[in-house]
């Protein structure tokens, strides 16, 4: 599934590669934890340390002090935005450790952090109709139950971090041995509009900490393909399936 995963967001790159040169629009992370406020990472705001527009890479020496229980050693995003006539895409990675076995931060904690990444402004493909949806998760030094979820949207209303049409969830759950890893795929059907915006969302969930803090790695890509590119993203999948009945 993992290397499934990979072949996915490569037909992501390509695509998107494809378009060249592309300007992004108003591409922003949001951080959530509970107990502490929502910090907002703008595209070559302080917390970026890329000058690329329609890049994020978070400097998370500067993010982790507004943190209660968590520690980022990476975390970052990408857009195409406005999109190309094959692709609108956006994506999300980092690595995330619990440091903390109590929430001794500013605020109360839950043991859950959300890392939205969102941008509008898109107005290409016009004529799509499929939300497509990737994720990966590597659990390293983890209790068996924590997660990660995550959810993809469409946004016809074009606002920031808005939740309108929606992907379905993908759920990977830690089975508490060493490392374990998990990927996914999903897809919706969505009605076009222009301008648009799109809106990737991961939850992380590790309750309790016990000795090595828990630890994990995650990636979610979002792609809205013109419908001849459709084919393009779903041949590695349809060829894994075909291959596993063989």
């Amino acid at each position: 599934m993992l290397r499934n995963a990979w072949k996915v967001a490569a037909s992501f790159a390509v695509l998107a590669a494809a378009a060249g040169g592309v300007q992004a629009g108003a591409l922003q992370l949001q951080v959530t934890e509970g107990g502490v406020p929502t910090v907002v990472i703008l595209d070559n705001g302080v917390f970026d340390t890329n000058a690329a527009v329609g890049v994020i890479n978070v400097n998370t020496s500067v993010l982790n002090p507004t943190l209660n229980s968590f520690t980022f050693t990476s975390l970052s995003a990408s857009s195409n935005a406005p999109g190309s006539a094959s692709l609108a895409t956006i994506s999300l990675a980092g690595t995330v450790l619990r440091t903390t076995p109590t929430f001794t931060g500013p605020g109360l904690g839950t043991g859950a952090i959300t890392i939205d990444a969102t941008d509008v402004g898109f107005t290409l493909p016009a004529s799509a109709s499929t939300l497509f949806s990737s994720a990966t998760g590597n659990f390293t030094s983890t209790t068996a139950g924590d997660s990660e979820t995550f959810r993809s949207w469409y946004n016809p209303s074009n606002v920031i971090d808005a939740t309108v049409q929606a992907s379905p969830l993908l759920t990977f759950t830690s089975n508490g041995t060493p490392l374990n890893s998990h990927s996914g795929d999903a897809s919706g059907a969505i009605t076009p509009a222009t301008p648009f915006g799109l809106t990737d969302r991961i939850t992380l969930s590790m309750p309790t900490v016990t000795g090595t803090p828990g630890q994990i790695q995650f990636s979610g890509s979002t792609a809205v393909p013109e419908p001849a590119a459709l084919g393009l993203l779903l041949a590695p999948l349809l060829l894994t399936r075909l291959r596993r009945r063989v």
